[in-house]
């Protein structure tokens, strides 16, 4: 999830850009009827295991049940000990594309099955 800080303070209220990380919450939000805040951990870290077992960043905050949700961690094994994830996608910005081949003019319908 990309996103625009709506203030400079820690912790505070962040709006998201459209991006498929948003789009799920989206629509998980409308199925399952919910509503929510995105906001920036307090330490702005994804998650660095400490002393004692105990997290920083949103791996922290979803282990002291801060937070319900998040859609942008990796999977690391280290994590699964301590949060719970769900099925994970891959949100690929690159794709190929290419036009349509037309199709074969009629006179070639008899020589092309004997073509190797």
């Amino acid at each position: 999830m990309s996103w625009d800080r709506l203030s400079d303070n820690p912790g505070s209220l962040v709006r998201h850009k459209d991006a498929i990380g948003t789009r799920v919450l989206q629509a998980m939000s409308s199925s399952l009827n919910f509503t929510y805040e995105v906001r920036e951990p307090v330490d702005r870290q994804w998650g660095l295991e400490g002393e004692g077992g105990n997290w920083t960043g949103m791996v922290g905050e979803l282990q002291r049940e801060v937070a319900d949700i998040c859609t942008d961690l990796t999977v690391v094994p280290r994590r699964g000990g301590v949060i719970q994830f769900a099925g994970a996608y891959t949100a690929e910005s690159m794709v190929i594309l290419s036009s349509k081949p037309r199709p074969l003019p009629e006179y070639l319908s008899l020589i092309r099955p004997f073509e190797s």
